[in-house]
């Protein structure tokens, strides 16, 4: 009897093979994929807990910064920075008159 070959696996081979060694072969197949699903749920696992830790982290970045221009915003109050010069023994000078400028500051004399 002719027994066909097939892309480099021969029937006739795997026809003379004992099923001890069958056996053997779906067994080991059943535990290398067993781990390989084991390492692959595991990896899934910890990228997902890194991820969300990640995103608790960055969460809280964002409250510090949120708070942190809170206080900037504080500081740079008027009523801040009066408290400041008072704590330093700075006059405070509370008559500022402004100059207004009504008409051109400089004249351009190179001007067509």
């Amino acid at each position: 009897m002719n027994i066909p070959y097939c892309r480099g696996f021969s029937i006739a081979a795997f026809k003379k093979a004992k099923i001890e060694s069958l056996n053997a072969i779906t067994l080991f197949s059943a535990v290398v994929l067993t781990a390989l699903y084991f390492f692959t749920t595991n990896s899934i696992a910890m990228s997902n807990y890194s991820k969300t830790s990640l995103l608790k982290s960055a969460e809280n970045i964002r409250m510090e910064i949120r708070n942190l221009n809170i206080e900037l915003t504080g500081k740079r109050s008027i009523s801040f920075l009066k408290e400041a010069a008072r704590g330093l023994n700075l006059v405070i000078n509370e008559n500022i008159q402004y100059i207004k400028v009504v008409g051109p500051v400089a004249s351009n004399s190179l001007a067509p």
